[in-house]
């Protein structure tokens, strides 16, 4: 550090230490180093400049300071004459004709030997050198690295010579040092040394080759006796090693034929023993195995005939035979079931309760198999009890849920939509037990899920009061209930098919019968979820209303 100033806002000078000479016009405030520091508060670096007072060439690094109130009180700056720049780093020798210079961020030379001061003014800006104004691309490419605050080692053709550039970024600073030394210098030692490895080498050679002969004569002449040897030897070894050998691939034959109670009886007392007994014991864990697997087998097909038959008696207990009521003209009715397992919990019914009210049911048990569909049975034949006594549906779940709670001990429960329909007038009175919403399908009108009151699951809480609804179905109005196996189906990317998707078909068929309908939804499911197992039941259920036609029976 040559020299520190302070240049205040106000337009003072001060040093340390004090140097007179200042001009009468000299400002702090319209120095360059000045300036530079009030646009970057972190404070920065300046290209060199000519010293009002020593008239030497130097850089600064100047940083605003700032009072309590923020508001910018004056620059310091800290100088650094070229010249010691030039004693302390570029004059030291590097080499015999290396060299050393710096470069700031714009690639301007800092520093280089023979960076004399002319005669520039103070009051003037001291020109200096730009490497990048260069017409040689390869030093053009260099200097960009080194303005990056690269670190590396180049080649590089100037000044009529093929060079080495080494060039580092120099810390708290935008600046780059460079050092410069031409090729044949900074090779010449490795040329030394590479005369000197293959002088060695040539000698080494011609010993090694010495030796060799020497090795291999003598090898050629052992390895003649001791294949001599090793022949009459091997002869006799591997007539005691293939003999059991062959034994006991006789024996294997003879097992892979069918007959496991064979034997070997091989007595070697070594590894080939110890095959053998491992084969007898692998032939008797087979015949368990397969003892087991005829067992097994037999037990597997018991059951899924037990599973076949408690799915056939699943299936005639749904009501499966359509049109069920052929008839009754005034609405039409159409449901199927398909289980994920051979059996399922999902369960529809429907039936007249009187000659002018049709009552129909859609559920889903929790679980899957046998446990889920012996819960739907139970909960099935409880509701069409309770039905049948021309109650209204919230009242049909209430006596329902409060019979199965007390018996619950497997904790299972059930969803189960309820409705009842006035053939006559078209009212739909309808009871909720936590299941999916239907869709309403108007005739004249917008199709959408139908608004239901909330409502628990059935067989869990003693009690629980459900919420009831009443609509008017109009001529051709279509009600459509679904399980959640219809809107969670999913596909390989693991997408499910969606209220909306159900939604959206069920809008553009719904002049369809309930049959065409049933059958259009579980083909678009079938198509989305492609190859992907089935992991629910998909059960559902159509009502569609074609008012009071009933026909007149004559007395």
């Amino acid at each position: 550090i040559d020299s520190i100033y302070i240049g205040t806002e106000s337009g003072f000078i001060l040093s340390y230490p004090w140097l007179g000479g200042f001009e009468s016009a000299y400002d702090p405030r319209l120095r360059e180093w000045y300036k530079s520091a009030v646009k970057n508060p972190a404070g920065v670096w300046t290209q060199p400049y000519i010293h009002v007072a020593t008239k030497e060439l130097i850089v600064t690094y100047a940083k605003a300071f700032y009072g309590k109130d923020n508001e910018l009180r004056g620059v310091l700056e800290v100088d650094v004459t070229l010249a010691v720049l030039n004693e302390r780093i570029i004059n030291t020798r590097v080499g015999k004709k290396g060299y050393a210079f710096l470069i700031d961020d714009s690639g301007k030379i800092i520093v280089r030997p023979g960076l004399e001061v002319n005669d520039t003014r103070w009051d003037e800006t001291y020109k200096t050198d730009c490497l990048l104004d260069t017409d040689n691309s390869e030093l053009k490419e260099i200097i960009l690295r080194m303005i990056n605050g690269e670190t590396g080692v180049s080649r590089c053709n100037f000044d009529e010579a093929e060079k080495f550039l080494a060039y580092a970024p120099i810390e708290n600073t935008t600046w780059s040092m460079g050092v410069v030394m031409p090729r044949e210098e900074m090779l010449k030692p490795m040329h030394e040394i590479q005369e000197k490895i293959i002088s060695q080498i040539h000698e080494s050679e011609n010993y090694i080759n010495r030796k060799r002969t020497t090795v291999l004569t003598t090898t050629i002449i052992t390895a003649l006796i001791l294949s001599s040897l090793i022949s009459v030897s091997a002869i006799s070894i591997s007539r005691k090693i293939t003999r059991p050998i062959l034994k006991l691939n006789e024996g294997a034959n003879i097992v892979g034929g069918g007959n496991l109670d064979y034997k070997h009886d091989i007595r070697t007392g070594d590894e080939i023993e110890e095959l053998s007994n491992t084969f007898n014991k692998m032939t008797e864990d087979l015949k368990i195995y397969i003892s087991d697997l005829k067992q097994t087998t037999a037990e597997k097909e018991r059951i899924e005939s037990d599973l076949r038959i408690a799915n056939e008696i699943q299936n005639s207990m749904l009501p499966s035979i359509f049109p069920p009521f052929p008839n009754r003209l005034e609405f039409d009715i159409y449901a199927c079931m398909e289980p994920a397992k051979e059996v399922g919990g999902d369960f529809y019914d429907f039936f007249l309760v009187s000659e002018e009210h049709l009552c129909f049911v859609i559920g889903d048990v929790s679980g899957k198999g046998v446990p889920a569909a012996l819960f739907m049975v139970i909960v099935k034949t409880l509701i069409k009890t309770e039905a049948s006594r021309g109650i209204p549906p919230q009242y049909v779940l209430f006596n329902v849920n409060n019979i199965l709670v007390p018996e619950n001990s497997a904790c299972m429960f059930a969803t189960v939509f309820c409705g009842l329909l006035n053939l006559k007038t078209g009212e739909l009175q309808f009871a909720n037990a936590g299941h999916n919403p239907p869709i309403i399908s108007r005739s004249g009108g917008a199709t959408d899920f139908l608004e239901t009151p909330a409502g628990f699951v059935l067989g869990t809480i003693a009690d629980v009061q459900f919420g009831s609804g009443t609509i008017n179905l109009e001529k051709d109005d279509m009600i459509f209930l679904y399980t959640d196996g219809v809107t969670e189906a999913m596909n390989e990317k693991k997408e499910l098919f969606s209220e909306k998707s159900l939604l959206d078909i069920v809008t553009r068929f719904n002049k369809e019968c309930a049959c065409e309908l049933i059958r259009e939804v579980r083909r678009q499911v079938s198509y989305f979820v492609k190859i992907t197992p089935q992991y629910d039941d998909i059960t559902m259920l159509t009502v569609k209303f074609n008012e009071d036609i009933t026909p007149e029976i004559e007395a």
